[in-house]
């Protein structure tokens, strides 16, 4: 979940309240920095509920990430306005666990199991896809799934990826099919990606 401009961590807790008892696996939310809110409410926010596995506060004065069980706590200095602030590399982004490992060596670590819902209502792979699978006030999420071409990102590996298949940080670094530099090549690198692992360098 993005909310763009909403700082009130309490506005939050009880939209995460209302999804306790949903069939949800997981939740990550994003979510823009107050200086009301210590370092410590965030991560109390984190372990009181444990469906969420990460939570990332933009628009912070520092970066910060810190990574307890398989929950991880994001300060990122990144300002974002909306849905085309994705897709971002960078090290403050990446996750060094063993679910990441495993994840990026058999599936997409960014699309794989996600479903989306936009500010719109509209149905997609990710929040940032110009690609609609439907809109929740005509159909359901399972009605959208029953799309074959819904899966069609959801097992590119970064093994597959344009230059990130020669990238040492490749199993650690969340990837993005959505914002690419070759805008009809679903296998190219992301747009938003600096680094160039042949000279070892960030550009």
């Amino acid at each position: 979940m993005r909310f763009f401009e909403i700082n009130d961590l309490s506005y939050v807790i009880d939209i995460v309240k209302f999804l306790k008892n949903s069939s949800f696996y997981s939740i990550s939310i994003f979510v823009k920095y107050s200086p009301e809110y210590l370092l410590d409410d965030y991560i109390s926010f984190l372990n009181s509920n444990l469906r969420l596995m990460n939570l990332v506060v933009y628009s912070a004065p520092e970066i910060l990430t810190s990574y307890k069980s398989n929950i991880n706590l994001t300060l990122t200095t990144q300002n974002l306005t909306n849905e085309s602030c994705c897709g971002s590399i960078s090290f403050e982004t990446f996750r060094l666990n063993i679910t990441m490992f495993m994840e990026s060596k058999l599936y997409n670590n960014c699309l794989n199991r996600k479903i989306s819902i936009d500010c719109n209502g509209d149905i997609k792979n990710c929040p940032s896809s110009t690609k609609i699978f439907g809109n929740i006030k005509t159909s359901t999420l399972k009605e959208a799934m029953e799309n074959k071409s819904f899966y069609d990102l959801w097992g590119i590996t970064k093994d597959q990826i344009d230059i990130c298949k020669d990238c040492e940080f490749r199993y650690m670094c969340s990837d993005c099919r959505v914002i690419l530099s070759e805008k009809n090549n679903k296998y190219s690198k992301p747009l938003k990606c600096n680094y160039n692992p042949y000279i070892n360098e960030w550009e």
